[in-house]
Order: C-alpha cells, then sequence, then structure tokens
C-alpha cells in the first residue's frame, strides 16, 4: 500500500515536468507485490460505506448551505 501512495505522490507532484509518464506510472504499478494481503483474512469481509456530501449556493446571499 506505501509503495501505491508513493506513485500517486509522484503523480502530483508540483511541477508538471517533475510528474512520471503513463507508461511509467504503469511500471511503477506492475513492480508493486500484489501477493501481500493489507489485512488478515478475516477481516476481508467487512463492508464499507462512505458518506456523501450535498453542497448548494443558490441561497441568494452568496453563502454556501449545507
Amino acid at each position: 500500500m506505501v509503495a501505491m501512495l508513493h506513485v500517486a505522490l509522484a503523480c502530483v507532484a508540483q511541477q508538471p515536468e517533475q510528474r512520471p509518464s503513463m507508461a511509467d506510472v504503469v511500471r511503477m504499478i506492475e513492480s508493486v507485490p500484489m501477493d501481500q494481503s493489507p489485512m488478515p483474512e478475516e477481516d476481508r469481509d467487512v463492508s464499507v460505506t462512505s458518506p456523501s456530501i450535498g453542497i448548494t449556493t443558490d441561497d441568494g446571499d452568496g453563502r454556501l448551505s449545507y
């Protein structure tokens, strides 16, 4: 997982010329070993949901309402 985070951080470098090409990104991802599980087998059946957030700005007063 840490290796994937390094790839992600390289892709969002502040200077575009410092970012890897897509071919380099593919090579980096392919070189990451996938045989290691990030969590034990018994914990894999846990269901995860993500919250959603709605934002509207059409109140007429220019303020955000949630």
